[in-house]
């Protein structure tokens, strides 16, 4: 419970981010938006029911792919 409550936060604030918050500067580059008071934070009443599903991965298949992820932007780096 502990930790999908924590999923819910985080897509809460990437929603809010995303659609709430803006960064504003005055014509002298004095930034306007610069605490939480500025802009508008989500509430759960803003946001859609969404479930968090669980999907376990064995740890060797995330090594086999983290490797290949490294090899893939190794070899793109070696080409430019």
């Amino acid at each position: 419970m502990i930790v999908e409550g924590q999923v819910h936060g985080g897509v809460a604030q990437g929603i809010g981010q995303a659609l709430l918050e803006q960064v504003i500067y005055d014509d002298d580059g004095q930034l306007l938006t610069g605490s939480y008071m500025d802009y508008t934070m989500p509430r759960a009443a803003d946001l859609p029911f969404y479930d968090v599903s669980h999907h376990s991965t064995p740890a060797r298949i995330i090594c086999l792919v983290l490797r290949a992820v490294e090899k893939r932007a190794t070899s793109a780096r070696s080409r430019r």
